[in-house]
């Protein structure tokens, strides 16, 4: 069952005074799981809108508890759940509330100006929901219901939990890949990679016999995936399909992270140890190469896809770069005021790489002079992995 994104436990409103009070809502618990669709029915008079209300933290109930993704709104300050209405709630009001004498347009980009998008942010937001809609020839026209939706589902609450499965099992837990392609998960743990299905977390099977895996990720393409195995010091390569061990290679000391790089077709294994990278044609089931890149400690990589990969240099705090063909290293740069950087990312299409550090930062920084963008808020306790994930625009 996913988490529950909206919940009011043991709520009780009346509305009016003395003999002419009237109890709307009695001792009422409710919960709706995100992603879920529901449908609120009854007689005229029976609650309904006195109950959306309170949902929609219009109405505070006299006692109870109402929570919006995990937060009790009944102890928030006014102003506090005034940036949650706007912020993680929609409504589409049965008279619409939209400013008629404005275009559909200017609607949707007034929305948008109140959440704080100022001039052209708010404009590309409304010309966004207006293209989701299909109403992006229809600026002009009030089409009420449409563009009230359009108002209100472009709203961006942020991340929330939906789904927590148990896989159980002894022994520690590691990495995790996803196959888009053929929607299945990979979860390394202990001695074994477990495999489950994406959409529903069922597990498909699992691939054992491995010695402190660390990574593991699928090549949809060569119909193979790979592991790294920091206690044998080795990488399997497996059978997606039948999840059977089709070859085991050598590489450095103590391999742990790993990509694929579409460009060179080689999947990259970064030994933690002994600070170099093993290069691995995996179609051919076999290593090509090895590139010693110094430093003490090799952490994550990332690849811009056009022939070169990034690695952080954990203890020397900095940046690796090496052509993913030559194997030849590139650049070096430091990420001061970085320490000790661990989960690498990259915007491809914008040339920025994402770098966490221990002591709390994110550098910013530019992929093709490696020349410091920015430093980026700070991160609670030691940040380890980062991913980033495309804007919808």
């Amino acid at each position: 069952m996913s988490e529950s994104v909206l919940s009011v436990q043991h709520i009780n409103v009346t509305h009016g005074v003395g003999n002419a009070s009237m109890r709307a809502l009695c001792d009422v618990s409710l919960s709706f799981p995100a992603g879920s669709l529901s449908l609120v029915m009854g007689p005229s008079g029976s609650g309904k809108t006195t109950l959306l209300s309170v949902l929609g933290c219009l109405l505070m109930p006299d006692d109870g508890s109402v929570f919006v993704n995990g937060k009790d709104v009944t102890v928030a300050t006014e102003e506090e759940r005034t940036t949650i209405r706007r912020e993680q709630l929609g409504f589409v009001f049965q008279a619409f509330r939209l400013f008629e004498s404005l275009t559909a347009f200017d609607n949707v980009a007034l929305s948008w100006e109140i959440a704080g998008q100022k001039g052209k942010q708010a404009c590309d937001k409304a010309e966004q929901c207006l293209d989701l809609l299909e109403m992006k020839n229809k600026k002009h026209l009030l089409s009420l219901m449409l563009l009230f939706i359009c108002a209100t589902i472009m709203a961006q609450p942020g991340f929330h939990l939906i789904k927590k499965t148990t896989i159980g099992g002894e022994g520690g837990w590691d990495y995790l890949s996803v196959d888009s392609e053929n929607r299945r998960l990979y979860v390394s743990h202990s001695t074994q990679a477990e495999i489950l299905n994406a959409d529903t977390h069922e597990k498909i099977g699992a691939i054992a016999g491995l010695q402190g895996v660390h990574g593991i990720i699928a090549v949809p393409e060569s119909g193979r995936g790979i592991t790294t195995n920091g206690r044998s010091n080795t990488a399997t390569i497996f059978d997606l399909k039948t999840l059977k061990t089709i070859v085991e290679l050598p590489t450095g000391k103590n391999p742990d992270a790993l990509l694929y790089d579409k460009f060179s077709k080689r999947v990259f294994v970064f030994n933690h140890s002994d600070v170099t990278t093993t290069a691995i044609d995996i179609s051919e089931g076999k290593v090509v190469g090895t590139i010693d890149l110094g430093g003490t400690a090799l952490e994550a990589g990332a690849t811009d896809e056009k022939g070169t990969i990034f690695v952080n240099l954990e203890d020397a705090g900095e940046i690796v770069s090496f052509n993913a063909k030559t194997l030849a290293i590139k650049s070096k740069w430091k990420l001061s005021p970085c320490e000790e950087p661990t989960g690498l990312a990259i915007d491809i299409k914008n040339k920025r790489l994402f770098s966490v550090c221990h002591n709390g930062s994110m550098m910013v920084i530019d992929s093709e002079s490696l020349m410091t963008f920015s430093k980026a808020g700070r991160t609670e306790g030691n940040a380890d992995s980062f991913s980033y994930f495309c804007p919808l625009r």
